[in-house]
């Protein structure tokens, strides 16, 4: 797999927020890639050897809301934790990907 399709986007949320004083940060990731590849591609694209790397891939859940008993779904998706080394952080602002010409 290219690494350029390895990291999709990063996770900003309030949790994912908390783990940056931690030098933890989130990261949706292709569901085909494996821990060494997101190492691999973090390390390209923002030259920082991260010390570690940790998956979590959340299942599709259906629950019932509203009068209607409306079906609603949450997609499943694949997500790598990334774990920093002391002393390193990443600012939001150079979080995005860098886009292809």
């Amino acid at each position: 797999m290219d690494l350029s399709q390895v990291l999709i986007k990063p996770i900003i949320t309030e949790k994912a927020y908390a783990a940056q004083e931690k030098g933890k940060y989130a990261f949706k990731v292709n569901k085909n890639t494996t821990k060494i590849q997101v190492k691999e591609a973090f390390e390209k694209y923002y030259g920082i050897k991260p010390t570690g790397v940790n998956i979590v891939i959340t299942k599709l859940k259906s629950r019932t809301a509203g009068r209607g008993r409306v079906i609603k779904k949450r997609t499943s998706d694949k997500r790598a934790i990334i774990t920093l080394p002391k002393g390193k952080t990443i600012d939001f602002a150079k979080l995005a990907k860098p886009k292809k010409k």
